[in-house]
């Protein structure tokens, strides 16, 4: 992802950008909460 971005002369924000594990909280994406699927999966943010 970092060198495709580097290519088109773009940047990740600093403090928007999470690479880790999702364990059991997710997070929302456009409207979702995406989880664990073990777990949660996906469902609609709340």
């Amino acid at each position: 992802m970092n060198r495709v971005l580097d290519t088109v002369k773009m940047t990740k924000h600093p403090f928007k950008t999470y690479i880790g594990r999702l364990r059991t909280t997710g997070f929302d994406f456009l409207g979702y909460r995406i989880g664990n699927r073990l777990i949660n999966g996906l469902t609609i943010a709340g």
